[in-house]
């Protein structure tokens, strides 16, 4: 199952900060019981749509940061703690909201975020993310570079709009690293056991 809670990334500054859009259907599943005769966005739902644009946002800029360093690096963004959480304004179905997320403190290990929620002009949500950072291994790609790496830049180097130049390289990061990343949760697993 593939589900996200942005609609479009509209603008993004490696490292930095991230915008994105999202206009709640009224046929999401939550509105259901959240509330029935007048859909409300959950709390949850908000906090986990910033945490995928600031995830996104992380993965991202490491990437990008180390593809300018020749080298292959994959970087999982986990969430690990949700902070100062406001909510200031009631989410409906079909209001376009804006996501914002800006990155704080870039740690080797953590990352700190500052994530808000607009309607229009008015502040809806706001919230600090922090997450740890899981890093796959590293390939050095100085001399030679694979084919889907180069079939990344080529894809990159065609695409303009900030969705897609991010939906390709989440993309690319997903695919090769589905391996690294099961790799990276059974070290966890072993050191929880220690």
């Amino acid at each position: 199952m593939t589900w996200s809670f942005y609609d479009e990334i509209t603008e993004i500054q490696y490292g930095k900060y991230i915008t994105a859009y999202k206009t709640f259907s009224p046929s999401e599943d939550f509105f259901h019981d959240h509330f029935p005769g007048y859909p409300v966005v959950p709390g949850t739902i908000q906090v986990e749509a910033l945490a995928q644009i600031a995830g996104r946002l992380i993965a991202v800029s490491q990437y990008h940061y180390h593809l300018m360093e020749k080298k292959s690096v994959l970087v999982l963004p986990l969430l690990v703690m949700v902070d100062r959480a406001v909510f200031r304004k009631l989410i409906t179905a079909n209001q376009r909201i804006t996501l914002q997320a800006e990155i704080t403190k870039l740690l080797p290990d953590t990352v700190t975020v500052n994530g808000r929620i607009c309607l229009g002009n008015d502040l809806a949500t706001r919230v600090r993310l922090v997450f740890s950072l899981l890093y796959g291994d590293e390939r050095d790609e100085s001399d030679e570079r694979d084919e889907s790496s180069m079939d990344l830049q080529s894809r990159i180097s065609e695409k303009t709009a900030a969705t897609a130049l991010s939906d390709s390289i989440w993309d690319y990061l997903r695919e090769e690293g589905s391996e690294c990343i099961k790799k990276m949760f059974k070290k966890i697993g072993q050191a929880e056991q220690e």
